[in-house]
């Protein structure tokens, strides 16, 4: 059985809507959960299938800064944070520069091709890239750990395999 469950603020501004196919969160092709706030703008969307976070063909859980900014998105399948062709989880700085990206693959933080978390200062400027491999730091030939400074030069380094810090 269809449901909709809709909650106001005090100014019967929309809050939060929800939709339920039997009993569990379920909405096909839209999010089956969308937060508001107070002045309207949408806050958070959440695409569910059945229950489970799911959504093939873009992120599943979005946010969103009161100005109307994404905030974050991830990408989950069947319940698990789940993305082949790019990061897993994507979070910007209220000016809409990228701040974080996070690689994740079996329940893991794992990158075939670069780092699987990097972190970026406002002004778009890497500030930290971290390299895994099934979920232990590691990299061949580089160093796995990296610090930058805003400016953009390397700030310092630590070098690991199969997660072990190696000095160098």
């Amino acid at each position: 059985m269809k449901k909709v469950v809709k909650e106001y603020y005090d100014n019967d501004q929309l809050r939060r809507e929800q939709y339920f196919l039997d009993d569990r969160l379920h909405r096909r092709g839209s999010p089956a959960v969308v937060e508001y706030y107070a002045n309207g703008n949408v806050k958070y969307r959440e695409y569910r299938f059945e229950g489970k976070l799911h959504r093939r063909n873009g992120p599943t859980t979005i946010s969103y800064y009161e100005n109307g900014q994404e905030r974050m998105e991830s990408y989950w399948l069947n319940n698990q944070l789940s993305r082949s062709d790019g990061p897993v989880e994507i979070e910007y700085h209220e000016n809409g520069q990228v701040k974080r990206e996070l690689y994740w693959v079996n329940n893991q933080y794992h990158n075939e091709n670069g780092p699987a978390r990097v972190y970026y200062f406002p002004n778009g400027n890497k500030e930290k890239e971290i390299y895994y491999h099934n979920g232990r730091k590691h990299r061949e030939g580089g160093p796995a750990e990296i610090w930058y400074r805003e400016n953009g030069d390397v700030e310092k380094e630590h070098h690991y395999v199969n997660g072990e810090r190696i000095n160098k």
